[in-house]
């Protein structure tokens, strides 16, 4: 949520943001305020570059979050957002990133259940990005 209007704040990573104003808005809609801290640690620690706070929902959160960086949908966030965001400045960037998350991000899962997901959604992206290295030259339409 700290990426997203009215909550960002320059130079305030959205991690932190959302932890910021997490309790404004939980409390509006009847949230049990007593666990607003273990709420704020999941969401300072959901990235998959983050360090993961010690409790079942921080992890839970943060294989969810990485999960969705793989597969189809990993592919289509990182392709939709390609010419405004630093990890896609261009296609060659944006598939440079997906082969980094790729062999990456499967490492930094947590839990049993989120690394038995990932292995289907490996397959997707690597389906994906060798059929466009087959059908393209140096990530341009042939």
């Amino acid at each position: 949520m700290g990426v997203f209007a009215p909550y960002p704040k320059e130079g305030v990573d959205h991690t932190e943001r959302a932890a910021q104003v997490a309790g404004e808005v939980l409390k509006a809609a009847g949230f049990p305020m007593q666990k607003l801290s273990q709420v704020q640690d999941a969401m300072r620690s959901h990235m998959f570059y983050s360090t993961v706070a010690n409790s079942p929902e921080a992890r839970v959160l943060h294989d969810a979050d990485t999960l969705d960086f793989l597969g189809n949908i990993g592919v289509t966030r990182i392709l939709s957002v390609t010419s405004r965001h630093r990890w896609a400045t261009t296609l060659p960037d944006a598939i440079a990133t997906l082969e980094k998350f790729k062999r990456e991000l499967p490492a930094k899962l947590i839990t049993e259940s989120a690394r038995k997901r990932a292995v289907p959604r490996v397959a997707e992206m690597e389906q994906f990005l060798q059929s466009l290295k087959t059908e393209s030259y140096d990530g341009k339409a042939m």
